[in-house]
């Protein structure tokens, strides 16, 4: 039965078979920032009393900025120029804002012959994540870090982009076997001589996966005829450095952050909370291709958590009906199950047997049920094939 919510004996359940403390499913996600992080952000994010106050409280903890706290300094020192401009730190953000532009626009001379490259009978690429965001959706590249581009074609485009790469001296770090499409959203191409790295996805997300895709698993999974994942219906004609390219839409593009910094648990990532902030200030966001996509692909409840964050801690505008709408939307024990999965730490290595199948259930979660029992034995197999190649 599908009911609004977790389901608490599921979520219990998955993180004792992957050798995890059981979480309370009523607890505060600990993929949320909270402590120092949350004040950093309050004072990047919010132009009151209450972004004053939360900057005044971190100088106050007396701590330097860590690796990941530097990569909000250019957004703090941005909102808060007429509270402290000479503080040390605020200069250190004004600087790295410089730096940053510099990059952001590096990194765009760079990509434009990488997307002439990868551009092919289906048109070009679509970008993802970072450049699109400090491009388009940020006042200033300088105030969104960057570090290397990632880009979305489709399935069946996927090995000739990979060769494309190697043509021009990139580096692949695996083979493109049959093992890699069960648990893989694309590969991470090194540049030569210190160039641009290049992430290639054939899907945006492990979490935000491609429709139908554990039907196809196997040897032959990037010759089957996929329908088009609709972020490609729903993106728009954009240009890097005077090259074509496809820009997601900002609704997609919301989903993608909060997804990703849900999923990744292991990763602190700060950044994610400003990304949807300024995404929802821009207010070009169809909200009801967030919640009827967040309910398709099974992201429900990382959406809805992310999203009452952003309301709560920084006062951004996520419409009130949106957030009831996700609170109402069922989720079903598979898709707990799903959450559980990756939004835990990582799973107990010896429990290889629970851990592969708490897995194959994650990245089937929303697929009816006769590709879910199909899909069994291709994971069985590509698991094999991997074994054997690794």
């Amino acid at each position: 039965m599908r009911r609004p919510g977790l389901h608490p004996r599921s979520v219990r359940w998955t993180d004792r078979a992957l050798g995890r403390d059981p979480r309370d499913p009523a607890a505060r996600p600990p993929w949320l920032p909270s402590g120092s992080d949350e004040l950093l952000l309050a004072a990047a994010l919010r132009a009151d009393e209450v972004g004053r106050t939360a900057w005044e409280r971190f100088v106050a903890t007396g701590r330097t900025p860590d690796a990941e706290q530097e990569r909000l300094l250019p957004l703090v020192a941005d909102r808060r120029r007429h509270d402290a401009p000479d503080h040390p730190w605020l200069a250190r953000g004004r600087a790295l804002r410089t730096f940053t532009r510099a990059r952001a626009h590096w990194i765009a001379h760079h990509a434009a012959p990488v997307v002439d490259a990868l551009t092919g009978a289906n048109g070009p690429p679509l970008l993802l994540k970072g450049l699109p965001l400090a491009l388009w959706h940020y006042p200033d590249p300088g105030l969104r870090p960057l570090h290397d581009l990632d880009l979305l074609v489709r399935p069946a485009d996927f090995p000739a982009a990979l060769a494309a790469l190697e043509a021009r001296g990139y580096t692949l770090p695996v083979p493109l076997d049959p093992a890699f499409v069960v648990d893989a959203r694309g590969m991470d191409a090194r540049a030569p001589d210190g160039g641009l790295d290049v992430d290639v996805h054939w899907q945006v997300h492990r979490a935000i996966a491609l429709p139908g895709a554990p039907a196809a698993w196997g040897r032959t999974f990037f010759r089957t005829p996929f329908p088009d994942d609709p972020v490609w219906a729903r993106s728009v004609a954009a240009a890097v450095a005077d090259v074509p390219v496809r820009a997601p839409s900002p609704a997609d593009l919301l989903q993608h952050v909060v997804v990703h910094a849900a999923t990744a648990p292991g990763d602190r990532a700060l950044r994610w909370a400003a990304d949807a902030a300024f995404l929802v200030a821009g207010g070009g966001i169809d909200w009801e291709v967030v919640t009827t996509d967040a309910r398709r692909r099974g992201t429900t409840t990382e959406l809805t958590q992310g999203l009452r964050y952003l309301r709560d801690a920084f006062a951004v505008a996520v419409p009130a009906a949106v957030l009831d709408r996700l609170d109402a939307t069922p989720v079903g024990i598979r898709e707990t199950i799903a959450h559980t999965v990756r939004t835990g730490p990582p799973a107990d290595q010896r429990r290889r047997v629970r851990r592969h199948a708490t897995a194959w259930i994650s990245r089937t979660a929303v697929e009816p049920w006769p590709v879910v029992l199909s899909s069994a034995p291709r994971y069985l197999r590509c698991l094999t094939l991997r074994t054997r190649t690794t």
